[in-house]
């Protein structure tokens, strides 16, 4: 994964930044549900999938950017 732009460590747990950071990333707010959550991670998980990336530039950054997008998923779920 990490040829391909992405780091397979998890974000610390704990600290309510880290939350919030998480929250930033799948652009939810503090007082959103876990379906919001999950519905604002499968819109995201869609527009940055790297399978639509024109160039492997472009697909760096999309495996770069969905790989923050599942680890802000997973932190907010508690896994």
């Amino acid at each position: 994964a990490d040829a391909l732009g992405a780091s397979s460590a998890p974000p610390a747990l704990g600290s309510a930044d880290t939350e919030r950071e998480a929250r930033a990333t799948l652009g939810v707010a503090s007082e959103a549900d876990a379906e919001a959550v999950r519905a604002a991670w499968r819109s995201l998980v869609q527009r940055w999938h790297p399978d639509h990336a024109r160039t492997p530039e472009e697909a760096v950054v999309r495996n770069r950017r969905l790989a923050e997008v599942n680890a802000a998923y997973r932190l907010l779920r508690g896994e």
